[in-house]
């Protein structure tokens, strides 16, 4: 499995999506309108071991989702992620362990109720300078 069918993001029930250890990549979605909700009972989904080398910018559009395991990819950045203007709000935990990222950006406006974030193993060199006023 290298990429996930598009009818897939319009199954409005889903609430666990696990694609551990297949061949994806990114984009994981080809073809997805850019208006609205997708996967909007989604709570969480496991990438762990794949190829991506990003995470999909779509899983901003998932409005329940509180856990991202992505660990053991090709990641090099998070910054798509959540695009300008758009949070996470639900987002509890992001694991983004074992990948190539080297900067993190600021997360406390877009993912304001984070409560883990593992990075073991990646590149990271610094980290931005207001993440010493986390509550």
């Amino acid at each position: 499995l290298s990429a996930l069918p598009d009818d897939l993001c319009y199954l409005r029930s889903l609430q666990e999506l696990e694609l551990t250890l297949n061949h994806l990549t990114s984009p994981l979605w080809r073809r997805v309108e850019t208006q609205g909700d997708l996967l909007p009972s989604l709570r969480r989904i496991d990438l762990s071991s794949n190829q991506l080398s990003s995470l999909p910018g779509l899983l901003s559009r998932c409005p329940q989702l509180y856990e991202i395991r992505a660990g053991v990819n090709r990641i090099t950045s998070i910054d798509n992620i959540i695009p300008e203007g758009a949070a996470l709000h639900s987002l509890r935990v992001l694991d983004l362990q074992d990948n190539q990222i080297s900067e993190l950006p600021p997360l406390q406006e877009c993912t304001p109720n984070l409560q883990t974030l593992v990075l073991r193993n990646n590149s990271i060199t610094a980290v931005p300078p207001l993440w010493g006023v986390w509550e």
